[in-house]
């Protein structure tokens, strides 16, 4: 089962992360919500691709992108990732970096699904990662 490695983190953050900011890279990445923002229960929503191009896992060349949301202590949020022509993976990493949550097969499908209730404000990232270095095309991303 693949899992973001610490190593494998610390080469997703030390390259899109300084310590101490959020300073991430603009391709692949959208800010979607900010504090109060919300419709209908939906944080993010973004329909994106995987494709040549799109930032690279160091630890098993999976392709990945990152998309932020701002979340509440207490809140609990549920991240699905759906896609016809991948097997997909998430990842959720906090404020501060670490790895708060992962998925790869949710409910015996090729689809990520992660719930989880966070443990504290700010500024939290998700990562929509193809299981392996094969996974490209179209996928669906909803945080709830």
């Amino acid at each position: 089962m693949k899992t973001f490695s610490i190593r494998g983190i610390r080469q997703l953050i030390g390259s899109t992360l300084l310590v101490g900011t959020m300073m991430l890279p603009t391709v692949g990445m959208a800010m979607t919500s900010s504090p109060g923002e919300k419709q209908n229960g939906v944080i993010l929503e973004e329909a994106g691709q995987l494709a040549s191009g799109d930032l690279i896992l160091e630890s098993d060349n999976s392709l990945y992108d990152m998309y932020e949301f701002y979340g509440e202590a207490g809140q609990t949020v549920v991240i699905s990732m759906f896609s016809a022509e991948f097997d997909t993976y998430l990842g959720l990493l906090g404020p501060d970096g670490s790895v708060v949550a992962e998925n790869d097969d949710a409910n015996g499908s090729t689809d990520s699904e992660i719930v989880v209730t966070l443990s504290s404000s700010g500024t939290y990232t998700v990562v929509a990662n193809a299981y392996d270095e094969t996974g490209r095309g179209n996928y669906y991303l909803v945080v709830e």
